[in-house]
């Protein structure tokens, strides 16, 4: 063999020698570590499901995460690692971390610290467990937060009122999607700030959320989400669209909307408190489903009255041209004010208001159901019927002692002749009542003079009859409204 020959076969000899001694190209026979650093340098997910070894040190995913002295090659911004198990605390405290994180299916068995940490891009943690606290207070997410399918599960902690989720102060640059998470303890969104949407569809909330003072840009959607054993609180909270659309809050103790602003809110379908309440003082909005007064009648009962929240929701209807809706709404919030004005008949009551107030209800619906002074004028007509009776009449002018429609003797009574005196008595009613038709009753008889109660009563009824048949057609009609 020739000298060149021999020096390239022990040339090949000893590279191979190196190459082994270095590490096994195989990926099954890697290291974890070595298998994520060589699927991350080609672009790859690193996949645990179908590997006997799973677990990840938190050391070197905070190296990774963080890369701070670029000792890893990361192929286009992107880091995926799937059904990894990390059992130490993961602490990213203040860090920056610049490129999209993706840790889907992992088990978290320690706490995870992200506070104030800076993510210059997406986070996508979906389908993980965290067996300890999750706290992302103050995080930043330049682009999308992703934890669907998550489980916060806290049950194991050695201190169980911790929050299973804690994301006060959260900064997410587009969407937050958490579909389907599961919160076995209280999570905490507070101060939360999104510039995409909220998706946060049939998650569940074992032990209350807190999204007060919470904005969201886009849309809302917490269709179907279930809230048990604490309260639901969006107090002083921003939102677009808001989709409560079957959401669940029977568990609950309280169901807080107070001063919640929003543009369209969506409560078709909820199941309000079985033994908590609700409460809407100062929430405001530019539209509301359901959209019809009966739709809401289940939120009605089970919040505290509160008269802006009727006065916005009156005003919403007739901006919309539900005139009838903004009508039953007013009646309604007027009566709430009427049972303010007396709690009590015996002490602590205006009665003078609210008696006032009371036959304004009954006679015109408060100006709103004038239509009502119809059904009114009926009653006035039958009961004019038995107070201007045949037997309690007498001939205009004429004389008493000859009058035919004088008393009879309780021996010469018969339900014919009763049931005649009602029957003139109508017609002479009936014609007292209406203004301009004479049907020429009125002119014929007139109440005996030793019922005084009746000639007095005479006056009223035509008095009467003059202003609610006029004012009742011209609102049956429609002319007024």
């Amino acid at each position: 063999m020739k000298l060149p020959a021999l020096v390239g076969s022990l040339l090949i000899f000893i590279i191979g020698s190196i190459t082994h001694a270095q590490g096994p190209a195989d990926p099954d026979k890697m290291s974890p570590e070595e298998y994520v650093t060589r699927q991350v340098a080609n672009g790859e997910p690193a996949d645990f499901e179908n590997r006997a070894q799973k677990e990840l040190s938190s050391f070197f995913i905070i190296r990774l995460l963080t890369n701070a002295d670029n000792s890893f090659k990361i192929h286009q911004h992107l880091v995926m690692i799937k059904h990894a198990v990390i059992r130490d605390e993961i602490n990213l405290l203040n860090e920056e971390i610049p490129n999209d994180i993706a840790l889907t299916n992992c088990i978290f068995e320690n706490a995870v610290n992200f506070t104030q940490s800076h993510f210059a891009r997406s986070l996508n943690l979906a389908d993980s467990t965290f067996k300890k606290k999750a706290d992302f207070e103050n995080a930043v997410v330049e682009f999308d937060f992703n934890v669907d399918n998550c489980h916060f599960d806290f049950r194991n902690s050695a201190d169980p009122d911790d929050d299973a989720g804690y994301f006060k102060s959260l900064r997410i640059g587009r969407d937050w999607s958490m579909l389907g998470a599961q919160f076995t303890s209280h999570a905490d969104f507070t101060e939360s700030n999104i510039g995409g949407k909220l998706l946060a569809t049939k998650a569940n909330f074992a032990s209350g959320a807190e999204f007060g003072s919470v904005r969201v840009n886009g849309e809302s959607l917490l269709r179907e989400t279930s809230f048990s054993d604490g309260e639901a609180s969006f107090a002083d909270t921003h939102f677009s669209n808001l989709f409560l659309n079957d959401a669940h809050f029977e568990k609950t103790s309280l169901v807080d909307f107070t001063r919640m602003e929003v543009e369209s809110v969506f409560l078709d379908n909820v199941r309000y408190p079985e033994s908590g309440q609700v409460r809407i003082e100062g929430m405001t909005f530019k539209s509301m489903s359901p959209a019809s007064w009966d739709g809401l009648r289940d939120l009605r009962n089970h919040c505290e009255y509160d008269p802006e929240f009727y006065t916005n929701l009156e005003t919403l209807y007739r901006s919309h041209g539900h005139t009838n809706q903004a009508d039953q709404v007013f009646i309604e919030k007027q009566r709430h004010d009427r049972s303010a004005l007396c709690s009590n008949l015996f002490r602590d009551c205006q009665r003078g208001k609210w008696t006032f107030s009371l036959l304004e209800d009954w006679l015109t619906g408060y100006g709103r159901s004038l239509q009502n002074l119809l059904l009114w004028s009926i009653g006035f007509v039958v009961f004019g019927s038995w107070a201007f009776r045949r037997s309690g009449m007498k001939r205009s002018g004429g004389n008493e002692e000859d009058d035919p429609g004088k008393p009879y003797k309780l021996r010469h009574w018969r339900l014919r002749r009763w049931l005649n005196g009602l029957y003139g008595g109508f017609w002479y009613s009936l014609d007292l009542f209406l203004p301009i038709i004479e049907l020429g009753e009125r002119e014929k008889w007139e109440p005996r003079d030793n019922r005084r109660w009746a000639v007095f009563y005479k006056r009223v009824h035509a008095i009467i009859g003059h202003l609610f048949v006029p004012i009742g057609l011209a609102a049956w009609t429609g002319i007024i409204k």
